[in-house]
């Protein structure tokens, strides 16, 4: 029998709960970006996420793309002021307004839930260690081998991990997917785009990194509402 521990999501209702509670400020309105940025850096202020912004010819029109992070060094600090989690915002350079149906609301907040939610692993995997060993470094995206070394890390695995149980329970209910492992139908790990990046880059489940993922995947299933 193969025990495997999670670590705990950090505020994981909190976190929805704020994000959600957005919706009236931006589902059916026509936003200015940094209006954007101001209540979303308004809703995570309070669970400790600095938010910020950057406009780039590499986003396309209509599309805002995003990126996560976690400092181990500033979360040592202690300091009040210093945000160890950040959130950056990623806008196309030539669009200033932005509009949202409750269909682009819901998969905004998911997105950024999804990625706050794997910087929080990441930061309760280095107060597990005292923060005293630095954890998996993102080095930008990888081909091969150098990305399975990445995508191999412990610390990696436990964070997608979470991400794709994430995903599942938006796809369909606790039960629904504790049967399918149950039985052996790991088909329905296909709804998750990040475990089909995995499998694309280790090409099948037949190995330790992708049992170990699928096992620690099931165990957030049963943690996550």
């Amino acid at each position: 029998m193969i025990v495997c521990e999670v670590t705990k999501p950090y505020a994981y209702k909190k976190l929805r709960s704020h994000l959600e509670a957005m919706e009236s400020d931006i589902v059916g309105q026509r936003l200015d970006k940094y209006k954007l940025v101001s209540l979303i850096d308004n809703a995570l202020d309070i669970l400790r996420v600095e938010v910020d912004f950057e406009n780039t010819s590499r986003v396309p029109k209509d599309e805002i793309n995003m990126n996560a992070g976690y400092s181990q060094g500033i979360d040592k600090w202690k300091d009040p002021d210093m945000y160890p989690t950040t959130l950056t915002l990623l806008f196309n350079d030539k669009q200033r307004t932005y509009s949202f149906s409750k269909e682009g609301f819901d998969e905004l907040v998911n997105r950024i839930s999804d990625a706050i939610g794997h910087e929080r692993i990441h930061q309760g995997q280095a107060r597990k260690r005292k923060l005293q060993h630095p954890g998996s470094e993102y080095t930008g995206p990888g081909k091969g081998k150098t990305e399975r070394d990445y995508l191999g890390k412990p610390d990696e695995v436990e964070a997608f991990s979470y991400n794709i149980a994430s995903e599942l329970l938006r796809r369909h209910d606790k039960e629904t997917i504790i049967n399918a492992f149950r039985i052996g139908d790991l088909s329905i790990l296909k709804d998750s785009i990040n475990f089909v990046a995995y499998l694309a880059s280790f090409e099948d489940t037949d190995n330790k990194t992708m049992r170990k993922l699928i096992n620690k995947i099931l165990k957030y299933v049963e943690h996550l509402d």
